[in-house]
């Protein structure tokens, strides 16, 4: 049988790399240990099994942002490490596109 989780009562969730499938978690800043979970359902089966599913992309084209949204992350380029100039500057922009999600 599993092991419950008291999900409402977390305040601190952790997942490391090293320890795939475990998340460790807290119910108070002042506790001192993690507890931890194992998040793998069928612990008979090797982790080695495990295959994450190739998940689909939502949209095919890229939704275009707001001119004034685009041009508020020019100004912002400045605080963004060089590397990433590029991700920003070639946004998809349009004065006509709404920035509010779509009902």
């Amino acid at each position: 049988m599993g092991q419950s989780v008291p999900y409402s009562e977390i305040v601190w969730m952790k997942f490391e790399k090293e320890d795939y499938g475990t998340m460790s978690y807290k119910t108070s800043f002042n506790q001192e240990d993690f507890e931890r979970v194992s998040l793998i359902r069928n612990r008979r089966r090797p982790l080695e099994d495990f295959a994450m599913p190739t998940l689909q992309p939502i949209r095919l084209d890229h939704k275009p942002i707001s001119t004034k949204k685009y041009q508020d992350l020019q100004k912002a380029l400045q605080w963004v490490p060089p590397i990433f100039h590029n991700f920003y500057t070639t946004l998809a922009h349009d004065g006509t596109a709404c920035d509010l999600p779509e009902d």
